[in-house]
């Protein structure tokens, strides 16, 4: 009996003394590929690493390092990779020359729109798909923005007509995005987001693309360009989030988990509707300081959404995870089509679908 009395008073001292029975905390490193300057997309990182403190707090902490602190920005996929970083923002398609499926995982030349990324990815499987992908690379993921379409193709030359890209070296992030302008007779440059202002004023480049109104503000473009070529069909929308080294996600009670989820959850929210609105103000900057806006009509966007369609179902049979990904999206909003055609008047383009029977059998062939 008397050890029985001693045994429960010892237990109960550990349970007054603070940290005596509380685990430890977690520390977790997040590098990125982006830093402060790019706002839009580094700020989407900080809020995620704030609400993840905030709500983890005592259970999981984790200190952000912009791109460059660490590891170079297109170095933090092979850190998260190695468990050097635990986690890593990105946009997936940064990592294409990996696998191409990471290509469809950020952003499709004419695909989904915001709503329906956010769709297919909470409702519609595209969730798993992305952790399909990464988890070939002992990571997982979580979207935590969907970046609004991109303004276009930013310089000192128009684009009313497709002819009007032929010759022209514009800077383009994207595999297919890619193939695309060189099937438009142009030719692709990938430099950093933070090189575009210096390539564009030494002639290095024509034009490029860089993201939307308030970000090509901010990184300064409207001083050194005159025309707004639009509209961004090259990347409709952009997902960007958080990869997760898988080691390090296991070390975390499954309570943590839970919060790390819902964290990118309710940045995801946040973050998209911010980039919305500082989009929208700095869309009537652009257009007060009198700058060229050109758009191209309804039968060149056709011609450049059959060379999309086109690209995606070369790429399909080459390679079947990118197979996947693609008709898992497009499977989706084949599910919404019947709908979206009644609704096109008030919300946006009726859907288009890409030769859907020949991405399921090149989907089939992934493993």
């Amino acid at each position: 009996m008397k050890k029985v009395i001693v045994l429960f008073i010892a237990i109960s001292l550990m349970v007054m003394i603070p940290g005596v029975t509380a685990a430890k905390e977690i520390k977790w490193r997040m590098g990125t590929t982006w830093v402060p300057a790019i706002a839009t997309l580094f700020g989407a990182d900080v809020t995620f690493v704030k609400i993840v403190n905030e709500i983890c707090a005592g259970e999981l902490s984790i200190k952000l390092h912009q791109a460059g602190e660490i590891v170079p920005a297109f170095e933090t996929f092979g850190a998260v990779q190695a468990n050097t970083l635990q986690a890593g923002g990105d946009v997936p398609f940064y990592w294409a020359g990996k696998d191409s499926a990471f290509t469809a995982l950020g952003a499709l030349p004419m695909g989904l729109s915001q709503m329906d990324f956010l769709t297919w990815i909470y409702q519609g499987g595209g969730l798993d798909v992305y952790n399909e992908v990464y988890g070939k690379f002992g990571m997982l993921y979580f979207p935590y923005a969907a970046i609004p379409a991109e303004s276009g193709v930013r310089g000192k030359f128009k684009i009313t007509k497709l002819d009007d890209f032929k010759g022209k070296k514009i800077r383009m992030a994207g595999l297919i995005q890619g193939k695309m302008l060189n099937d438009l007779g142009a030719v692709q440059v990938m430099i950093a987001t933070p090189e575009m202002y210096q390539a564009l004023e030494r002639g290095m480049i024509d034009g490029g693309e860089l993201g939307g109104p308030f970000l090509d503000w901010n990184m300064g473009i409207h001083e050194i360009t005159t025309e707004w070529n639009g509209p961004g069909w090259h990347q409709p929308c952009s997902i960007i989030g958080v990869m997760i080294n898988k080691k390090a996600w296991d070390e975390l009670p499954p309570n943590v988990q839970n919060k790390v989820k819902y964290a990118a959850m309710a940045t995801m929210i946040e973050s998209t509707t911010n980039s919305n609105m500082v989009d929208y103000v700095h869309a009537n900057k652009w257009a007060e300081k009198g700058v060229g806006m050109n758009i191209l009509g309804p039968e060149d966007l056709a011609k450049i959404q059959a060379m999309a369609f086109k690209a995606f179902e070369d790429e399909a049979q080459k390679n079947p995870l990118f197979a996947k990904v693609v008709y898992s999206q497009y499977k989706y909003l084949e599910t919404a089509a019947a709908f979206k055609k009644i609704q096109a008047p008030v919300d946006n383009r009726p859907p288009m679908l890409p030769n859907m029977e020949l991405l399921k059998k090149a989907a089939e062939a992934a493993k």
